[in-house]
């Protein structure tokens, strides 16, 4: 039952399961752990690679949708390019787990509002919610907790790995142009370590769906000083993409045993 707000109509939230459109039926059963991952070159170029299979295309009006397959000792995983932003990036994960996927792993980037270096690896733990999507999943809330029992697999699979890593608390936006000074000091108070946009909307779409999301960020542009912007060029290291990509696929390897 919706109750109306007069204030924000995000507060109207909807439980309902069935909706006029539905998560996309595909023609192929997929792997039940996917990645999403948000570097493109990184995709393209792994596409390439002997072991993988590009399974099928999905076509949408902006860009068509790759949904490639790695077999490794019979244990398979898929894995396709995210989209920047909630909405588009959240159809994509409904479709995912509409088709067999069961657990999705986030492989992108982040900028950071304390003393990170770049090429850092951070695991969301919580994510203010400042995207309109989630509140589509999910009744209002200020933020949402991930998984913390796929958290805590996936920090004994780091540890064992000898992956450095960190926790934080990410700020999702939907607005990347409006992370004003005051936000971002707002932001910093309450915990955030790092800004994105679509890791409240990606968790509160599988708590929803009764499934499960972990995501691995690194560190990128610097939002720390609020009067020096530094971008680090951080959308052009595709060292420290490649690896976050290979790790997320020994993370989805070893949590698919």
């Amino acid at each position: 039952m919706i109750t109306e707000n007069e204030t924000c109509a995000l507060f109207e939230f909807d439980d309902e399961r069935i909706s006029t459109r539905m998560p996309d039926k595909l023609d192929v059963k997929l792997p039940k752990i996917a990645i999403m991952c948000f570097f493109k070159d990184v995709v393209k170029e792994y596409s390439k690679s002997d072991e993988v299979n590009k399974i099928m295309t999905v076509y949408h009006d902006i860009i068509d949708w790759n949904y490639y397959e790695i077999n490794r000792d019979n244990h398979k995983v898929v894995f396709t390019q995210a989209p920047m932003g909630a909405p588009l990036c959240v159809n994509i994960m409904e479709d995912l787990y509409a088709n067999g996927v069961e657990l999705i792993i986030g492989c992108g980037g982040c900028g950071v509002l304390s003393q990170i270096a770049e090429g850092e690896i951070l695991l969301p733990t919580s994510a203010i919610r400042d995207e309109g999507t989630s509140f589509h999943y999910m009744k209002p809330s200020k933020e949402i907790k991930l998984d913390l029992n796929l958290i805590r697999k996936v920090e004994d699979i780091l540890q064992e790995l000898k992956i450095k890593y960190e926790t934080c608390k990410t700020w999702s936006t939907d607005a990347s142009k409006r992370e004003t000074p005051e936000k971002i000091e707002l932001r910093k108070r309450q915990g955030c370590r790092t800004v994105e946009m679509e890791c409240s909307a990606l968790t509160a779409c599988a708590k929803f769906r009764n499934k499960q999301f972990v995501e691995l960020l690194y560190s990128g542009d610097m939002l720390n000083d609020v009067n020096n912007y530094n971008s680090r060029n951080w959308q052009f290291n595709n060292t420290a993409r490649e690896q976050l990509f290979n790790i997320c696929l020994e993370l989805a390897f070893r949590l698919n045993k």
